[in-house]
């Protein structure tokens, strides 16, 4: 009884066999049952002595397969090529692109820093009112301080009635 691997290894040479010789594809089907049965396996089973016992046998083999997929890398990195290609002219197009990004963003964190941390329709309400006051520059301080640690909130002013 044939192992599962012979059997795949049998059948695919019997694919083989049949596509180069004519003779085989025309055989009468008691002829190829006979071939695939008693012929290939005995084969099979030599050729795997072969390669197990004979080093010109399996160094051969084994240049072949090499061969065969060097030629397969080699196909597939002409294939990738135009894809490398490509990404490089995305990658570069978007590098590119990039240029002066940085000196945008600093001119624009400049611009934040130089921002009133309160809304624009409130900072002249808060220009204008604490020149009504005198003697309080520790509320003022307070409060300043508070719109410089806090991005938004509630700040809430009490005091003593008639003061």
């Amino acid at each position: 009884m044939q192992l599962p691997q012979q059997q795949a290894i049998a059948q695919n040479l019997m694919q083989r066999l049949e596509k180069g010789h004519q003779w085989l594809r025309e055989a009468p089907p008691v002829l190829q049952r006979a071939f695939q049965h008693l012929y290939l396996p005995g084969l099979v089973h030599y050729f795997r002595l072969e390669i197990k016992h004979n080093p010109v046998v399996f160094n051969t083999l084994t240049y072949d397969l090499l061969t065969q997929i060097r030629g397969g890398v080699s196909q597939t990195n002409e294939e990738l090529q135009p894809i490398r290609t490509r990404l490089d002219e995305g990658v570069d197009t978007f590098i590119a692109s990039c240029q002066g990004l940085e000196e945008q963003f600093n001119q624009f964190l400049n611009t934040l820093k130089g921002t009133p941390p309160v809304p624009a329709d409130f900072a002249t309400f808060i220009e204008e009112k604490p020149q009504e006051f005198f003697g309080r520059e520790f509320v003022f301080e307070a409060i300043q301080q508070f719109c410089q640690n806090q991005a938004n909130g509630y700040f809430i002013v009490e005091r003593e009635f008639n003061t």
